[in-house]
């Protein structure tokens, strides 16, 4: 424990034992603290050449950092992004559809596999032949 821990959890009220704190303090800094210098003296000196400080603060954040609610334009884009992306898959699906149903010049044969295991995936496999 250091000196300033041990000077907070006295100042808090956590520990009684003020002879223990100036044995340390008057080992740790012989140069500033005489042997005959009671609590009081000992703390004034040592806040004085800022060994000690009162009103220590943790460095951790001060204040926690609430979300906003968003405004109506981040929730119009938002929503312009959710039709843009229903759009795409509904046009993504209807390609796929007329290529899998259309005759002619593109998919004029279609030849399927039956459906194969592989690694617990099922697999059916298709073919189209184009002319």
């Amino acid at each position: 424990m250091t000196l300033q821990e041990h000077y907070n959890l006295l100042l808090e009220g956590k520990a009684t034992d003020k002879d223990v704190f100036l044995k340390n303090a008057k080992s740790l800094f012989p140069q500033y603290i005489p042997n005959h210098f009671g609590f009081d003296l000992t703390t004034q000196i040592l806040k004085q050449n800022s060994i000690l400080t009162e009103g220590y603060i943790d460095l951790g954040p001060s204040q926690q950092i609430v979300a906003s609610p968003k405004e109506s334009y981040e929730l119009a884009f938002e929503k312009y992004l959710q039709e843009a992306k229903k759009e795409k898959e509904a046009a993504e699906e209807k390609i796929k559809a007329d290529v899998l149903t259309q005759k002619g010049s593109i998919c004029r044969n279609k030849i399927e596999l039956p459906i194969i295991k592989i690694n617990n995936f099922l697999i059916n496999i298709s073919f189209f032949f184009s002319c």
